[in-house]
């Protein structure tokens, strides 16, 4: 197994071992992925189930090859993320843990909705980051990354709408950046990733 996620599962399938247990959107600049029906790529290791997930879904087609893993987290006892990248595409994907094996979920009522900057834009300065949980009816996990490090957001919720956001200070620096985030509610979760420009920090 390679990265954090794969790592966090090893103390899990050891345990499980003592006890005897034995429909994604997609742009060149963004994707979100959210939970519902379940393929039926399986994995001990949530990057390979990711690799097999892209081979088999055309949408990706242009990730597929010469990509990047950015993030790969294990968020909840029951979901993970594993985000790719290759230059300004890059996309998303919920997983769940299903014994000892990974799984990418697709579909399902939650959503992850970039706020701003919004996907592909270029914009002079690029000090806050948000992205709106649509479909949550309140407030639950949720965890965001920029250029695969892990920020801690700030959380709004009014009348069942719950919006994430976290303020840069500095701004960010110069360059194309990239933006990761991951909601769950119970038994839902979603994801999606996008990319924009600060064109001067």
């Amino acid at each position: 197994m390679t990265g954090r996620l794969a790592a966090a599962l090893a103390p899990l399938a050891a345990l499980l071992a003592l006890a005897g247990c034995g429909g994604a959107s997609h742009s060149a600049s963004g994707t979100g992925t959210r939970t519902g029906a379940t393929t039926a790529v399986r994995s001990s290791d949530p990057e390979a189930a990711v690799r097999a997930y892209v081979g088999a879904h055309d949408a990706y087609a242009a990730l597929a090859r010469g990509y990047r893993v950015v993030v790969s987290e294990r968020v909840t006892p029951e979901f993970g993320v594993v985000a790719i990248q290759r230059g300004a595409r890059i996309a998303a994907f919920p997983l769940q843990l299903d014994g000892t094996t990974w799984r990418v979920r697709a579909g399902g009522p939650l959503r992850v909705r970039p706020l701003g900057p919004r996907p592909g834009a270029r914009e002079d300065v690029v000090a806050q980051a948000a992205a709106a949980i649509d479909g949550s009816g309140g407030r639950g996990v949720s965890t965001m990354w920029i250029d695969g490090a892990t920020v801690i957001p700030i959380t709004k919720e009014f009348a069942g709408k719950v919006t994430i956001y976290s303020n840069f200070d500095p701004p960010l620096s110069k360059g194309r950046h990239s933006a990761v985030v991951f909601a769950s509610v119970g038994h839902e979760a979603a994801a999606a990733a996008w990319t924009f420009v600060s064109t001067k920090g």
